[in-house]
């Protein structure tokens, strides 16, 4: 089942991101799996920063990429 966010007048598939960059606590940049690029400020910005870091990021040792420690 896809993950959807309403962002001003669109809806995003949260499952399509390839790549978020933050450029400050209320704006952040995603980078789409189709090549599209989107900005997103604002509290929508931290509320999607906060269900990525919560709920989809695994944080992995850059020694060993194999090694999982999300606890998932």
């Amino acid at each position: 089942m896809a993950d959807w966010a309403l962002v001003g007048d669109q809806i995003l598939n949260v499952d399509n991101i390839e790549f978020v960059e933050r450029k400050d606590s209320s704006h952040i940049v995603l980078y789409m799996g189709s090549g599209r690029t989107v900005e997103v400020t604002g509290t929508m910005a931290l509320t999607l920063w906060k269900y990525i870091d919560g709920e989809r990021l695994k944080f992995l040792d850059l020694n060993n990429p194999t090694r999982d420690f999300s606890g998932t």
